[in-house]
């Protein structure tokens, strides 16, 4: 039967089911014009309908399961059923091969002449499309009484949502996976489709964890179509609503952007377990909340605890997310290749695009939250100018850093009264010894030198961050505390915790002597280490549970130094150390110029491969391939830090730049261990490199 006839059989019936069976005749023959056939077909309906009291809603197969053939196809059973159309198993069984297929046919009561149109568009969207991640058409036609029907290859797998489900697959897995859908959707708007339909059980995932893109009965070209109606308009609209777009629900003009709006949706649903709005109407005027503060708690989905998946969502995930349900159009991401590329430098631990508002947005996102500054700020623009505020800004800044210098200055001249011991007036000059009052206690060295640290570590460090420089007075100032340390530095042969200040001391002295001296750096780091062995007693694995110890040998050696080993000492009325060097050699130190950075000390021999347990080697070199990629994640972070403070005119805290070469460093070590088989150093630079990232990442907001 032609398509059109069937058309005209149809509208016919209808008008007639809704008059009562004694006025059946008298509108047939009104109806149908004369046609005899046609009545005759009509009256048949009329009767079977009669006779059954309804028909049945599938595209013409009866409840009964009776086996029905169309064309070469024999049915086996109904797969689905959707707005428009019934999808059967079917195989291809006329001689020639058999193949088992997915068959969509047209549901009788749709019909109609636009949907009889939209279901040939859809057959020739797929005839068009050729990509893995899409299910392909394989043929098409119309039944006897003319139903269209076509035929897909037939996908047996999961929806996308149960499929990672089913699998418990962690949230880097889940992300690959949908970054199948992204590419499909990115082929479909190459070839000018809008899918206009996306959801997971559009999207089917086999057992392989292969994507296939399914079902696109509403999508729409974007190339005009000759003497065709507006198949689309909000008359005829169809979409799911808890994934369709706001435009989509408002009746507005429909883009790609409505494709990287239900992706968005279909991500948010991935992540969290739950849709981003109760219904589909908060979709038009209300924000989503973040994924991160919307996880579904009382299902185990992921290996991930939901507090893991919480900190791995939060600030990227969530930010590349709401992009993609921005509700204008104009404020998602411009593609899908868009979506899929930030996608791809989260899970290489790269900075994403969606972190990088537009400058109006982060304009006004700044003025909101510093509207007090900003006032001021506006009105000496208003009264100076530009040139005028800078001015101010640095002059502040230098009162602050003289002020704080000022103030350190003043401490150093306390602490050198304390003991009796004059400060030296030349800027070159180097004490000839400690002073040894008698009347200072033990407990007075600790306190003086825990004094000093603190004002190092929370006012020199901080004011020389904000304005770095190098100047003969800084200089000077170094020195001076680097002379009182030394002369403070004998009682510490008996003193656990004047020993352990004193390192400390001595550590946050080579953080800021490191960025425009690395001799005196080297001196004062090799200072911290003799104290910290002294203290210990030689020992070369002594607990330091703070990672002080490690921290100081790392910088020793990426210096270019030699990390010295504590030999026996002097009492504290003497004025020399002993520094013990491997392979035996002792070189004397002047205690009177500890911090001098030319006595360079001969290289360690490392000494032969170790042997190794198999079993224990690839623990280890898991740990370590686990603290690199945490490192390349660290590398972007800090490169975020570095790119912020620049912006700002300001400096890297050395604290920061610290733990970022500390980590490289230990990495280096790390590895370097694990060639000559020496585990035991190998699992100790991994725990440092580990808690140096950490730290660098933390300082970055990750």
């Amino acid at each position: 039967m032609e398509t059109n006839r069937f058309i005209q059989l149809r509208k016919i019936f209808d008008g007639a089911v809704s008059l009562p069976a004694s006025e059946w005749e008298g509108f047939l023959q009104r109806a149908c014009g004369g046609d005899a056939a046609l009545q005759a077909e009509v009256r048949e309906l009329l009767l079977a309908h009669l006779s059954q009291g309804s028909t049945e809603e599938t595209g013409g197969m009866q409840s009964t399961g009776l086996v029905r053939n169309i064309g070469p196809y024999r049915i086996l059973h109904e797969l689905g059923a959707g707005g428009m159309g019934v999808v059967y198993l079917a195989v291809r069984d006329d001689g020639a091969f058999r193949k088992h297929v997915a068959l969509k046919l047209l549901k009788r009561t749709r019909a109609e002449a636009d949907l009889i149109q939209r279901f040939h568009q859809e057959r020739q969207v797929l005839a068009n499309l050729d990509h893995p991640n899409i299910a392909r058409l394989l043929d098409g036609g119309q039944t006897e009484d003319g139903l269209p029907y076509y035929v897909m290859e037939y996908v047996e797998g999961l929806a996308l949502d149960k499929f990672c489900d089913t699998q418990r697959l962690d949230l880097a897995d889940r992300i690959r996976l949908f970054q199948q859908v992204v590419s499909a959707v990115q082929y479909l708007h190459e070839n000018l489709v809008v899918h206009r339909d996306l959801k997971h059980s559009n999207i089917l995932v086999t057992a392989g964890g292969i994507v296939k893109l399914l079902d696109f009965g509403i999508a729409k070209t974007q190339t005009p179509i000759a003497e065709s109606p507006d198949l689309t308009g909000p008359a005829n609209r169809l979409l799911t609503p808890n994934y369709a777009s706001p435009e989509q629900i408002a009746g507005a003009p429909v883009s790609r952007a409505s494709d990287i709006y239900s992706l968005g949706i279909i991500l948010y649903e991935l992540l969290t377990g739950r849709l981003p709005y109760a219904d589909a109407a908060s979709k038009v005027s209300g924000e989503p909340p973040l994924p991160s503060a919307n996880i579904r708690e009382d299902l185990q989905r992921t290996p991930e605890t939901t507090a893991q998946l919480r900190r791995r969502i939060v600030g990227d995930l969530d930010q590349i997310v709401l992009l993609c349900l921005r509700r204008d159009p104009r404020h998602r991401y411009p593609s899908a290749a868009a979506l899929g590329e930030d996608l791809r430098r989260f899970l290489d631990g790269r900075s994403v695009i969606a972190r990088k508002e537009p400058v109006i947005e982060r304009t006004l996102r700044f003025l909101k939250r510093n509207r007090i500054a900003v006032a001021v700020a506006a009105l000496i623009l208003l009264s100076g100018g530009v040139g005028a505020w800078k001015t101010v800004e640095a002059a502040i800044l230098t009162r602050q850093a003289d002020a704080k210098e000022a103030a350190f200055k003043r401490l150093l001249d306390s602490l050198y009264q304390s003991i009796s011991a004059k400060p030296p007036t030349g800027g070159g000059q180097t004490a000839t010894g400690p002073a040894t009052s008698p009347l200072v206690s033990p407990a007075r060295h600790v306190d003086d030198i825990r004094k000093l640290r603190s004002a190092l570590e929370h006012d020199l460090i901080p004011a020389w961050s904000i304005r770095p420089g190098d100047t003969p007075e800084r200089r000077a100032l170094l020195e001076q505390a680097v002379r009182y340390l030394d002369s403070v530095r004998p009682f510490a042969a008996h003193d656990l915790a004047l020993a352990a200040e004193l390192a400390a001391t001595y550590k946050a002295l080579g953080v800021i002597y490191e960025p425009n001296s690395r001799d005196h750096a080297l001196a004062a780091y090799r200072n911290a280490a003799l104290m910290i062995e002294g203290a210990s007693g030689g020992a070369a694995n002594i607990d330091q549970g703070d990672g002080q110890w490690a921290f100081i040998v790392a910088r020793i050696t990426s210096l270019g130094g030699m990390v010295p080993e504590y030999g026996p000492t002097s009492s504290p009325g003497e004025t020399s150390y002993t520094v013990t060097i491997k392979r035996e050699k002792k070189v004397p130190v002047d205690q009177s110029t500890p911090s001098d950075p030319r006595a360079e000390l001969p290289p360690t021999d490392p000494g032969p491969p170790q042997p190794v347990n198999p079993d224990e080697y690839e623990a280890v070199k898991r740990s370590l391939d686990a603290a690199i990629e945490k490192g390349k994640i660290a590398d972007g972070t800090m490169k975020t830090i570095q790119d912020s403070t620049e912006a700002l005119g300001q400096a890297v805290h050395p604290d920061i730049r610290s733990n970022y070469e500390h980590m490289k460093r230990a990495l280096e070590s790390a590895q370097q261990a694990m060639s000559r088989g020496d585990l035991a150093s190998a699992h100790d630079n991994i725990g440092i490199a580990n808690e140096c990232a950490k730290r660098v990442m933390k300082a970055g907001g990750r």
